[in-house]
């Protein structure tokens, strides 16, 4: 059968070369099968029947879809994904020294009073009101329902299994050892959660153990965003630095960790 792959797909597998036999097996049985033999295959799976199937071998899961065009009918590679736990260099920031602020003082906020909250006021949720949730409702879920992941179901990882890294294994690094981020970490440069984009203006945060524990609200305007737990209560706030991270702050201005993105 002849078949399509996604960029996603060549990506994922270059950068993870444990699951090239696995692909070359079922790129191989892909070509020498038709469309009835390769979803009556004893390492496929239906996800959802017509729509969306996965073959999994040796830790190495594929996801791919069925399609017709011009030339007829094929399948589609969409994503693949290593199971297992994750690298050990993907969740330690000392791999890229760069983005951590404990080895890089350009981005460290005891180092650059640009990015200190208590130095820089423009930065500030206790001074720039424009930041701060109590004042700015836009930015607080209390206030709006379309960031409050309790009332949009949407960005709910309850209903929306999309988001949910304990149903969707190409989210959740503990099954997939090719996600590269966002991973938070604390002052000791330790991995306490990674961050799901829910959608351009929230992201949901899960524990090292893929429960969900807080949510973020982007800040359009300055690039951070506002952290919020379970039950709505503004926890911390993140500023941006210049190499595609944030630093976290309690709304205290204390600094309390970093994001790696």
């Amino acid at each position: 059968m002849r078949y399509i792959v996604t960029p996603e797909f060549s990506s994922k597998v270059v950068s993870t070369h444990e699951s090239l036999p696995s692909v070359g097996s079922f790129i191989k049985l892909v070509a020498e099968s038709s469309k009835e033999e390769i979803v009556s295959d004893r390492h496929t799976n239906i996800v959802v029947e017509g729509v969306l199937y996965t073959y999994q071998l040796d830790g190495t899961k594929i996801f791919f879809s069925f399609g017709t065009d011009d030339d007829g009918e094929y399948l589609l590679a969409a994503d693949v994904v290593v199971l297992g736990s994750p690298s050990a260099d993907i969740r330690t920031p000392n791999r890229d020294r760069t983005g951590n602020p404990n080895l890089n003082q350009s981005i460290n906020p005891r180092y650059n009073t640009e990015l200190n909250p208590r130095y820089n006021t423009r930065v500030n949720p206790l001074y720039n009101t424009l930041l701060n949730p109590k004042y700015n409702t836009q930015l607080n879920p209390r206030y709006n329902t379309s960031i409050n992941y309790r009332y949009n179901t949407s960005i709910n990882p309850k209903y929306n299994t999309s988001l949910d890294p304990r149903r969707n294994y190409s989210i959740n690094p503990l099954r997939n050892k090719a996600l590269s981020g966002p991973f938070s970490y604390d002052l000791a440069s330790k991995n306490d959660g990674f961050i799901v984009k829910a959608n351009e203006n929230v992201s949901l945060i899960f524990s090292t153990a893929a429960e969900l524990t807080k949510t973020a609200v982007q800040i359009r305007s300055t690039g951070g965003c506002n952290v919020f737990d379970l039950n709505q209560n503004w926890i911390e706030y993140w500023v941006p630095h210049p190499l595609n991270g944030h630093l976290r702050f309690t709304p205290q201005n204390d600094w309390i960790g970093f994001v790696i993105n």
